[in-house]
């Protein structure tokens, strides 16, 4: 009897001699965990490379001023250089995520939520005990509040014209009654309105006036300065020198440019170099991808997309990124993220709970040498443990030593052995400390521990001892 045997799936990154990631392991999420200089990105370029060889679009942000240099050399690598968008300052690019998410399907509400979550996660501090939810859920509101007013006046706005609308709210009666209020952007948008018969038929828009000309005025001064900077606070990052031609301009580069045109767009706002307003641009267009990921038509647009994400702990959005991974294999997305540590993650989260949560879903996790003891128990733990034999033993003897007694096995000498059977770690979290690093002194090899969570290696266990040749230039 003739059958056609059955053919090996195609590698993606290989990890050893019959083994490595197949395209199933991509939809898992991959989470690369190691100390700086353990080789993760070393290993991570193989992967990049060969997503960019197979025509997936790519979302890069940038964590480290040399990033984009290291993107170019591999999309030379893989014949990709006429894709590759940079998006930074002075590069000509803008993206309009206020108006386009207006415009889109979700409306004002998409748009507000895309601020709120932006917010939520430039406003993290670290610390485990949060702050007050009122300051954050006002300011939230009152952008929220303010986009209703600007579409239903000039159809749609952007993060400038917000910025303005909110800075020029009056914080009294008197003050909207004054000459200096009739000078800025909120009168003017307000006047304009009321002269539009229209907008009372908008409950929307008739709430948003209703704030800005009785509400907010109403409020004391401690409540209305507290709310305002809060969203001044917010607003701000985006409206700094360089980068705010990077939101506020006519939109020519998009999340569509990955999603449906397979581009690799380079986000180069490292906070490295542009401190949080280069967070904040990143994080715009981290949470704007997924959510047009989760809507994206396959069928239409069937090749696979990444997010490339290293300095994991900066980016992490548990809600919105659990959200993408539930969907990940029917929408083709593969998320990959980089961090030296799970303590990095639970200061950023604030919360222990919440950073166990995300990387439980990473279903696919690399582990490069690490010196960080929470981290190497951590992997450990996540690979488990199995059942080992132990023994003792030990003698004595009652009389003093005799060579020739020894000889012939005569004496008082007595021993014991015990054994016992216990759970200990399959990968003992020293494992980890001695993996290669690459470099010369490791002959350009780098090691580590690959765990997947939804199927087995050739070894017969779901977990491996990879090694990776690090790439030439």
């Amino acid at each position: 009897m003739f059958w056609k045997r059955k053919q090996p799936e195609p590698y993606f990154l290989r990890l050893g001699p019959d083994d490595g990631l197949v395209e199933g392991d991509l939809w898992t999420g991959i989470l690369a965990t190691g100390a700086t200089g353990s080789g993760k990105s070393s290993t991570l370029a193989h992967l990049l490379v060969s997503l960019m060889r197979r025509g997936w679009g790519m979302l890069y942000l940038c964590s480290k001023p040399d990033d984009m240099l290291s993107l170019c050399h591999l999309a030379i690598a893989a014949g990709r250089t006429d894709d590759v968008m940079r998006v930074a300052p002075g590069c000509g690019y803008s993206f309009d995520f206020v108006g386009d998410a207006i415009r889109g399907a979700g409306g004002v509400e998409a748009a507000a939520g895309l601020m709120e979550e932006v917010g939520r996660v430039l406003s993290r501090t670290g610390n485990a005990k949060p702050s007050d939810p009122f300051w954050e859920n006002a300011s939230a509101r009152q952008i929220r509040l303010t986009m209703y007013v600007l579409t239903a006046t000039y159809g749609s706005c952007n993060v400038g014209m917000i910025y303005d609308f909110v800075t020029g709210l009056p914080t009294s009666l008197e003050a909207a009654g004054s000459e200096a209020f009739k000078g800025t952007f909120c009168f003017r948008t307000l006047a304009k309105l009321h002269g539009e018969e229209t907008w009372k038929a908008n409950p929307d828009a008739v709430m948003g006036v209703t704030y800005a000309t009785s509400e907010f005025p109403l409020m004391s001064d401690r409540t209305s300065t507290g709310i305002s900077a809060n969203s001044v606070t917010l607003l701000s990052r985006f409206m700094h020198g360089d980068i705010r031609p990077l939101c506020s301009g006519p939109t020519t580069a998009c999340p569509a440019d990955v999603l449906e045109l397979g581009k690799i767009v380079a986000i180069d706002t490292p906070e490295l170099v542009y401190k949080e307003a280069g967070r904040a641009v990143q994080q715009v267009w981290k949470a704007a991808f997924l959510r047009e990921a989760l809507r994206r038509d396959t069928n239409a647009f069937p090749h696979g997309v990444c997010l490339f994400m290293d300095e994991y702990q900066q980016h992490a959005t548990p809600a919105l990124d659990s959200m993408a991974q539930a969907v990940a294999r029917s929408q083709r997305l593969c998320v990959v993220a980089a961090t030296q540590n799970f303590p990095l993650i639970e200061k950023a989260l604030g919360s222990k709970p919440d950073a166990e949560a995300l990387v439980a879903n990473f279903q696919t996790k690399l582990m490069f040498n690490n010196s960080c003891p929470v981290t190497v128990k951590k992997d450990a733990e996540t690979i488990g443990k199995g059942k080992r034999l132990m023994f003792s033993g030990g003698g004595e003897s009652a009389t003093a030593f005799d060579a020739l007694d020894d000889f012939f096995h005569v004496g008082k000498a007595k021993g014991n052995v015990s054994f016992s059977e216990q759970l200990q770690f399959v990968c003992p979290p020293e494992t980890f400390g001695r993996l290669k690093s690459g470099g010369p002194r490791h002959g350009n090899v780098v090691e580590c521990i690959a765990y997947s969570g939804v199927r087995r290696f050739s070894n017969g266990r779901n977990w491996m001892r990879a090694s990776v040749q690090q790439r030439k230039r």
